[in-house]
């Protein structure tokens, strides 16, 4: 009896160790399981992040596919500009896929469809932006059938190659359109092709590429309103357009057709461009005395930054707010988790304990965590339906039109793919400053019908992204007169709604007019400075006090996001003009399905500053430095060359030009050399042959002992102006 009780005591005691071990290994896998649950849906996560990264180099099943793939003019290109990528693509077999183009500079990708009828090559065309001198990144990748192929699109930027586009009928009369020119002025050389004619059917981003178009006057009775529409765009960014003759004259807006100048020479200021006439110079081949330097189109200014410079906000902020999109206080769930913490540590352990029920510890623990989590479900579920999705457009006329910059904000309140789709002809235009949703990857579609942007977000989670095309014109008029000291003129809302925080700049000053309501006129003074600044203008005439940012009472409507947002594509104060904006919520949202986004437009346009009598002012006069020694966009030690454009008006007084401390000479262009003049108390009288048709170059080269900043722009006028 007393062995069967110590056998049956014997095997209770193995029984209750071999429990305690089933016990410490069951506690083992429900750890396990606790943490494969945390731990697998964030790999899952991750994985899912990475399916949206750009696809690699694959491996065809056979020879069948062909690719090449260009950029640019020859790889060249401006930075900060789009530019076409051109794919020729050769199939033995029928191809139905996709064309992918990665940047290395953001989370970005653009795309369109590709359809190859077999045995035959076909070319397809894509608009990509670009940011920094990365043109070893950008990746071309064809899809189809389960196969990829790619290619590096290998692009390079210089401050010293002028991109040249050559119209259709010039090059029929020419016959023989050389690939690369030297400029006679020995400041660099032209890379020249001839402009598809697909390309005034891709928006105006198509045509950035090109500093300079030249053509003859049919050329423009061949486009359509949308390649006009397109052409006019790309002179008010800058550019230049030089026709053979003046044929067909009556397709540009009249303000901007070539009239005779009193000095000599063909052309009219166009917004910050110029069309001049060359009387036959083009169809004898003459490019290289034809073709001048000149600046990027977001940078026409020595050592400018562009990008961020108004305010220092990126867009996002401003659009959130608007939005009504909130982040979540970190306050309560510090609280909630330290709440937790106390719970499930020792509040909970000493409670049981107490009562003997540590078992009960497998039941509360979970559901501790469930009903926390319920909490912060219910909790932030606050936060996700609060705001709609936001946007803003930055709007630059022009006679007859605008070229939109429209940036939204958008967002999932459950997760998932958001979209958004544009006009045809639109193109996406990330950041070049460094700011942005680069966390999130956007994937840009080009459509013949529209355009579709798409991200995937996770619940909660808020991206914006940037677009560019052509837009409506802004119903702003404005009149811009010099005489002495001072700018003068008149600004008029010609649109059917009302205009707040309406504000005009110089290159030298800002005023703020206030609002302007449905055709209503209102004049402004602004100092005839001709001194270009960079930035900060728009911290005069607009405040955001929550921001620290501006002077005075909060403006009604402006923000400043956008203002530096659109400093990345365009020179907000050019000199020789006076630009004005203003601000409305009544402008139509370009997307398409955009009635829930709460939309804001800054509308703006330029005029020329016009001289009214007396010896020719410096504030009438384009000064761009079109060959910086050193900037935002690289260049080293070279020479600064800087071209002024004056009035058509200027009649032949002697010219001066104010120079920089230290400096002992300067060179001025007289159409076959440079000619070195000396400078005399901190001026340099203008030869009458350096005057060529309304142009004078000069060009400064850098002093090895750094007595003077050859980053500095310099100023012309008449030698009697009085100084302002």
């Amino acid at each position: 009896m007393a062995t069967d009780e110590a056998r049956i005591s014997g095997m209770t005691r193995r029984r209750s160790r071999q429990g305690g071990r089933f016990g410490r290994t069951r506690a083992l896998a429900f750890v396990a399981v606790a943490a494969a649950a945390v731990l697998f849906p964030a790999a899952g996560s991750a994985a899912g992040r990475g399916s949206n990264t750009p696809s690699g180099h694959g491996a065809l099943a056979d020879d069948s596919v062909t690719m090449t793939v260009t950029g640019g003019v020859r790889g060249w290109y401006d930075i900060g500009n789009h530019v076409v990528v051109s794919a020729e693509i050769s199939s033995d077999t029928t191809i139905d896929g996709e064309l992918k183009v990665t940047l290395p500079f953001a989370n970005t990708s653009v795309s369109r469809s590709v359809q190859v009828a077999g045995g035959t090559t076909k070319q397809v065309l894509l608009v990509i932006p670009t940011g920094f001198d990365q043109g070893n990144g950008y990746q071309a990748t064809l899809s189809a059938s389960g196969h990829t192929v790619t290619k590096r699109v290998r692009l390079t930027s210089s401050t010293t190659v002028e991109v040249v586009g050559v119209l259709p009928a010039l090059a029929t009369r020419i016959g023989d359109v050389p690939d690369q020119v030297s400029l006679a002025s020995d400041l660099g050389r032209a890379q020249v092709e001839v402009v598809p004619d697909e390309y005034f059917t891709l928006g105006p981003a198509a045509l950035e590429v090109y500093d300079t178009i030249v053509g003859v006057g049919g050329d423009l009775a061949t486009l359509d309103a949308t390649g006009r529409a397109n052409l006019l765009s790309w002179l008010n960014s800058g550019g230049r357009l030089l026709l053979d003759d003046d044929a067909s004259l009556d397709v540009l807006p009249e303000a901007w057709r070539p009239v005779e100048a009193l000095m000599g020479g063909r052309y009219a200021w166009a917004g910050r461009g110029e069309v001049r006439i060359v009387d036959g110079e083009l169809s004898a081949g003459h490019f290289e005395r034809l073709i001048e330097p000149s600046s990027a189109s977001v940078n026409e200014q020595p050592g400018g930054f562009v990008g961020q410079m108004e305010g220092g906000v990126p867009v996002q902020f401003d659009l959130a707010e608007r939005a009504g999109v909130r982040l979540p206080s970190l306050t309560p769930i510090l609280i909630g988790m330290l709440a937790y913490v106390l719970v499930v540590g020792p509040l909970l352990y000493i409670g049981l304990r107490v009562c003997r029920r540590l078992a009960f510890a497998w039941l509360l623990i979970p559901a501790l965590a469930v009903l926390t989590g319920a909490i912060v479900l219910v909790v932030g579920r606050d936060f996700r339906d609060s705001g709609r999705p936001a946007a803003v457009t930055f709007a630059d006329g022009f006679p007859g039109g605008s070229e939109e910059q429209y940036s939204v904000l958008t967002f999932t309140r459950s997760g998932g793919t958001t979209r958004v789709a544009v006009p045809p002809g639109w193109q996406i235009s990330p950041s070049i400053s460094g700011f942005g949703s680069f966390e999130v990857a956007h994937h840009f579609t080009a459509g013949l019908d529209a355009s579709t942007m798409q991200a995937r977000l996770e619940p909660g989670q808020v991206t914006d992204v940037t677009f560019v095309g052509l837009g409506d014109q802004v119903g702003l008029q404005i009149e811009a007169h010099v005489d002495g000291r001072s700018i003068s003129g008149t600004v008029t809302n010609s649109t059917p709604g009302r205009l707040a925080d309406v504000a005009v700049f110089s290159a030298g000053g800002a005023r703020s007019i206030g609002a302007l309501a449905p055709g209503e006129s209102k004049d402004f003074t602004l100092p005839g400075k001709p001194l270009a600044q960079v930035f900060g203008l728009a911290q005069n005439v607009w405040s955001q006090p929550s921001q620290g940012i501006g002077v005075g009472r909060a403006s009604e409507k402006a923000e400043f996001s956008a203002w530096a947002a659109a400093s990345e594509r365009v020179a907000l104060y050019p000199t020789g003009m006076v630009r004005a904006a203003g601000w409305t919520d009544e402008r139509p949202n370009p997307t398409d399905g955009g009635t829930d986004v709460v939309t804001r437009s800054v509308v703006t346009a330029t005029t020329p500053v016009v001289q009214d009598g007396g010896a020719l002012h410096a504030a009438a006069v384009r000064a761009v430095q079109v060959r910086p020694p050193f900037d935002q966009f690289g260049g080293g030690n070279g020479d600064s060359a800087i071209r002024f454009l004056l009035p058509t008006n200027y009649a032949g007084e002697p010219l001066v030009i104010d120079t920089i401390a230290n400096m002992d000479a300067l060179e001025l262009w007289d159409g076959s050399d440079w000619v070195s003049v000396d400078v005399k108390d901190r001026q340099v009288l203008v030869p009458p042959d350096a005057v060529l048709d309304g142009r004078v170059l000069i060009r400064v080269q850098a002093d090895p002992n750094f007595a003077f900043d050859p980053n500095q722009l310099m100023f012309i006028h008449g030698v009697e102006e009085a100084q302002g």
